[in-house]
């Protein structure tokens, strides 16, 4: 195989010919071929939310930039395309504090969902138990024909229906 690297290229001091094999030749760069040179694709070609650190650090650069353009439209006098540009980092730094704020409960949501998983998966089986409970006794009181008590286990299996739903959630 050396001999085919030599032929190739010719040989080195440092000997990356042997690292670098000709015929792997331009498989790392797929991803510029197909026009997917963003650089915020991952590997499976979905688009990267950016973290909370990346947010907040173009808020920071988007305040510098406010801080900056006021600074010049004070020594400048009042320019209406400064205004303007003034605006537009104004409303690009609202957007920004709003997608911190549903990165931050976005986390929160995941954070408490793993902490709780287990309490929620032990009151669905206790109300799943109930309510299997009710249906039996609801079986019983229809064979037996009473309305009165059949009409309250009916309402029990929908508040059931109803607390289940609500631990879903």
């Amino acid at each position: 195989t050396i001999q085919y690297l030599s032929t190739m290229r010719p040989s080195s001091k440092h000997g990356l010919e042997k690292k670098f094999k000709p015929w792997r030749k331009g498989k790392a760069s797929s991803d510029k071929a197909s026009g997917n040179d963003s650089g915020k694709a991952s590997g499976n070609g979905s688009l990267k939310r950016p973290t909370n650190a990346s947010l907040k650090n173009r808020l920071r650069g988007q305040k510098r930039l406010l801080a900056k353009l006021q600074q010049n439209s004070n020594n400048d006098g009042d320019d209406v395309k400064n205004k303007e540009t003034i605006d537009g980092v104004q409303q690009s730094m609202k957007q920004l504090e709003r997608d911190i704020a549903a990165y931050e409960t976005r986390e929160l949501e995941k954070k408490n969902a793993t902490k709780y998983h287990q309490v929620k998966f032990i009151e669905r089986q206790k109300l799943s138990r109930l309510e299997k409970s009710v249906k039996r006794q609801l079986q019983n009181l229809q064979q037996s024909d009473k309305e009165e008590n059949e009409q309250q286990t009916a309402k029990q299996i929908s508040n059931f229906e109803l607390e289940l739903q609500s631990i879903a959630m």
